[in-house]
């Protein structure tokens, strides 16, 4: 059987802690405010930063397991800044060809969900409790 993957990452590793601290807090808040009125931004931030170096490490050990099965690196940036053509290039590492119908539909989405459709989120590492140094020595 032949297998694929995408994976989407991001090329300063310490960037990635940025989709899941937003996610992150909220799903802490909810947790927390169940049964408290505080929330620690610095569990948040270990909690996550622990998430994702386990996920790199799994992705890591996934490639070394399975060296027959393609995968398709994505930056995440590309991703954003040229959605369409991004995935283009998807397609074409697959050897195959996105469809027009596909491609009508990807840009009608994008026109009608355009990027900060609900606002911009602005946080830092500091916010929560972690450094640049922290993320690299745990993504390293």
């Amino acid at each position: 059987m032949n297998r694929s993957a995408v994976f989407i990452n991001r090329r300063e590793k310490e960037q990635s802690l940025s989709i899941y601290h937003c996610l992150s807090a909220n799903t802490l808040f909810l947790r927390h405010n169940l049964h408290s009125d505080r929330v620690d931004l610095s569990e948040t931030g270990k909690y996550w930063l622990d998430f994702i170096s386990h996920n790199y490490k799994q992705g890591d050990q996934f490639r070394r397991q399975e060296p027959s099965t393609s995968i398709c690196d994505v930056n995440y940036q590309d991703l954003i800044q040229a959605p369409i053509e991004t995935v283009h290039s998807i397609y074409k590492f697959f050897g195959e060809r996105l469809d027009q119908v596909t491609e009508q539909r990807m840009k009608h989405w994008l026109k009608v969900n355009p990027q900060n459709k609900h606002g911009t989120h602005r946080y830092s590492l500091a916010q929560f409790g972690l450094t640049k140094a922290d993320v690299q020595q745990s993504l390293a």
